[in-house]
């Protein structure tokens, strides 16, 4: 009679199987535990989440004037902690960068007019927005500047516009003042906005714009 059953010796085998399902099972579980861990850091939740997704605010500024205009306008501006106003000869402050020196339609491969900047963070303080006529370079003028500036708090909130102006600028080297204004604990205070010129560009002409 023919008997069926493990052989003789014992059942090595089935144990093999079973460490070797064991060491399976762990380096599982030890995988979850880490992907876990790694979710936590990634996605954290609570006031962590909204103090990692709330950089500093930015304040921006535009300046455009008539498409194909052969003049060479400037922005140049000033925050409270740039120690020397920005503009194109100076294109980086502590706040303030410019983006864009526009020369006017001259050697430019579009026909668009603008100049722009930005602060990295916003201080407190006041903050100095100019509009300068380097060169009207033989065109038309009076030369309409219209100028924007907007005031965003964080990375999720949509910039609120401060101003957008329109100013005339009618001989080379005048400089005008378009707005300062003042930050105070992250809020632009309205009420203490002023129109009083104060020159910017460094080695500014004669020619300036008293424009209350």
């Amino acid at each position: 009679m023919t008997v069926f059953g493990p052989p003789l010796g014992g059942s090595g085998g089935d144990d093999t199987g079973t460490v070797f399902r064991d060491v399976i099972f762990v380096m599982m579980l030890t995988f979850v535990v880490l992907f876990l861990a790694a979710i936590v850091h990634i996605n954290p939740d609570g006031d962590d989440a909204d103090e990692v997704s709330i950089p500093p605010g930015a304040i921006q500024v535009d300046i455009t004037w008539p498409t194909g205009h052969k003049a060479d306008v400037d922005l140049w501006t000033k925050g409270p902690t740039d120690s020397r106003p920005v503009g194109y000869s100076n294109r980086s402050g502590i706040l303030f960068n410019l983006l864009r020196d526009d020369l006017g339609s001259i050697g430019d491969s579009t026909p668009l007019n603008y100049e722009n900047g930005y602060t990295r963070g916003v201080e407190d303080g006041e903050y100095i927005v100019n509009v300068h006529l380097f060169n009207a370079r033989g065109g038309e003028v009076p030369i309409p500047v219209v100028v924007t500036v907007k005031y965003g708090k964080c990375a999720t909130c949509r910039p609120e516009e401060i101003i957008t102006r329109t100013v005339m600028l009618e001989a080379n080297g005048q400089e005008i003042t378009v707005i300062r204004f003042t930050i105070e604990e992250g809020e632009y205070i309205e009420e203490k906005t002023n129109y009083i010129p104060i020159p910017l560009r460094s080695g500014y002409r004669s020619v300036y714009q008293y424009n209350y």
